[in-house]
């Protein structure tokens, strides 16, 4: 997906919570999250060279979590979601 597209999704308030891969660094754009778990997602972003995405995640604390990804080739999907789950 291209880049700019990918910042403009990441901009679209689909949950309460949103975080932007650019160059390889995950960023936190709206929420409140670990930054243990920025940190892991920078780091499988390096690993696996994901220069541009985005994730939208709700739920959280005894509510299911439910994440959308933009840019997360779908091999790498399930790995995010474990990652995710491990920090939230």
């Amino acid at each position: 997906m291209n880049s700019l597209i990918i910042s403009l999704l990441a901009r679209i308030p689909l949950a309460p919570q949103a975080v932007l891969i650019q160059q390889k660094k995950a960023r936190l754009l709206r929420g409140q999250l670990p930054h243990a778990l920025l940190s892991d997602l920078s780091e499988l972003s390096e690993r696996n060279h994901i220069s541009h995405a985005c994730i939208h995640a709700s739920g959280g604390k005894g509510k299911p979590v439910k994440l959308r990804m933009f840019g997360i080739p779908d091999e790498l999907e399930q790995r995010l979601r474990n990652i995710w789950l491990t920090h939230v």
